[in-house]
């Protein structure tokens, strides 16, 4: 603390003395020795101090520079029009985000009134986060007028990340005043959002979304019973992240609502897929093949376009295909029939038959069924050429260069890209 008090006491001069003997200069060749050292050349016990010193002194620099730029925006003359003075000296001179420097701005003036949040700033025993926590959660006064509330969340704040200490803020910001609480909570709801951006060049479409505590608190729990681990077979280059997990049970999650009639008729129908072929027989032929040739075809999902072959080709074993032949113009020429859905009939009797996802034991509300002979390579929709399979397995099939076989005697045998065969008795 004594350190801290004595910079804010140095002369300017000896902060910022071109000659090099000022304490910034001095700052810098420690840096420079700092970074001469190589991780490599310190054994493990060594490195994690190296670690916890070098963060302290980070956060210790960070509190110092949120107070230089609060000094700065409050000093520097303000133009009715232009940007506030913050906002120039971030977005050039410093290069940095301006949100960031107006958050560490509002956060060292709230720290003003905090002079025991300061000092743990200042001595590098919270972060910039955590400083940024508290520094809302005790601008509340209902917060403050609890009995050892900030004692406790600054104690807080030294042994938790700053997204727990966050929770426990919430929590004592809800014990304070619970009728803030809620009208926080009706306004959080209103601001309630959700957007599909359009594929990006690589066919990945972001999802950015808002929801009210509430909200989220539902989407994880589905998503959350849906996160199936990868089964222990799975090759490591082919385990999934569990974001990855994540993403796929929030498609499963929609998968399964559009599969068991819970939904209007309308939106209840599977992705419908357009095959536009660009016809060139000049005899008038409409059967034309689709195939993965430039050119040949291009398939096509009605809410976010373009795909290649290999995902329709997915898609169609869940999914009405349409093949349409069109001419050089894109006119459509003519339209084929839907043809490819296994019937309810053929559901019904498939997942009697194999009860379960034959590969991984997924319950069969998570699976479809798979043509074992693909479709698009003459394979009939007949019962003996389906297999039922979870969707994380089918993408292994159809993604990952499995293999299924199915044998006279329902046994089915599943094959990894390297050979390796996984029988899996009758159910």
């Amino acid at each position: 603390m004594g350190t801290a008090v004595a910079a804010r006491q140095a002369p300017v001069g000896q902060l910022v003395d071109e000659s090099g003997t000022g304490a910034v200069a001095v700052l810098e060749a420690a840096v420079d020795e700092l970074t001469g050292v190589d991780p490599d050349r310190l054994d493990l016990d060594q490195l994690a101090g190296a670690l916890e010193q070098a963060q302290r002194q980070a956060e210790r620099l960070a509190a110092w520079r949120a107070r230089c730029l609060a000094s700065y925006d409050r000093r520097r003359p303000k133009t009715a029009a232009g940007p506030a003075p913050v906002d120039q000296l971030a977005g050039g001179l410093l290069r940095q985000d301006r949100r960031d420097a107006a958050r560490q701005v509002r956060t060292a003036r709230q720290l003003d009134d905090l002079p025991a949040v300061q000092a743990a700033f200042d001595e590098g025993r919270i972060t910039q986060r955590h400083a940024d926590v508290l520094a809302d959660t005790l601008a509340d006064e209902a917060v403050r007028a609890l009995p050892g509330a900030a004692q406790q969340l600054l104690a807080a704040a030294q042994r938790v990340d700053p997204r727990q200490l966050q929770l426990q803020a919430r929590k004592l910001a809800i014990a304070a005043d619970q009728d803030a609480a809620a009208a926080r909570e009706r306004a959080a709801h209103a601001r309630r959002s959700a957007r599909l951006s359009p594929p990006d060049h690589h066919g990945m479409v972001h999802l950015h979304a808002r929801l009210s505590q509430v909200g989220a608190e539902i989407v994880a729990t589905a998503i959350g019973a849906l996160m199936r681990p990868d089964p222990p077979d799975v090759p490591p280059d082919q385990r999934r992240t569990p974001d990855q997990r994540r993403a796929d049970a929030l498609v499963q999650l929609a998968r399964i609502a559009l599969d068991h009639d819970q939904l209007p008729d309308v939106a209840r129908r599977r992705p419908h897929i357009l095959v536009l072929v660009t016809h060139r027989d000049p005899t008038g032929d409409p059967h034309v093949n689709v195939d993965d040739r430039a050119g040949a075809a291009v398939a096509e999902l009605a809410h976010t376009g373009a795909v290649s072959n290999t995902t329709a080709a997915r898609l169609a074993c869940a999914a009405d295909l349409t093949p349409v032949a069109v001419d050089r113009h894109g006119t459509p020429l003519w339209l084929g029939r839907t043809r490819r859905d296994p019937s309810t009939a053929q559901i019904n009797a498939l997942v009697a038959r194999d009860r379960r996802c034959r590969r991984c034991g997924a319950p069969a509300s998570h699976c479809q069924a798979h043509h074992i002979t693909w479709w698009e390579h003459g394979g009939p929709t007949d019962l003996d050429n389906l297999v039922l399979v979870c969707w994380a397995c089918h993408d292994l099939i159809h993604h990952h260069a499995w293999r299924v076989a199915l044998h006279p005697d329902n046994t089915a045998v599943f094959t990894a890209p390297d050979g390796t065969a996984h029988q899996r008795p009758p159910p």
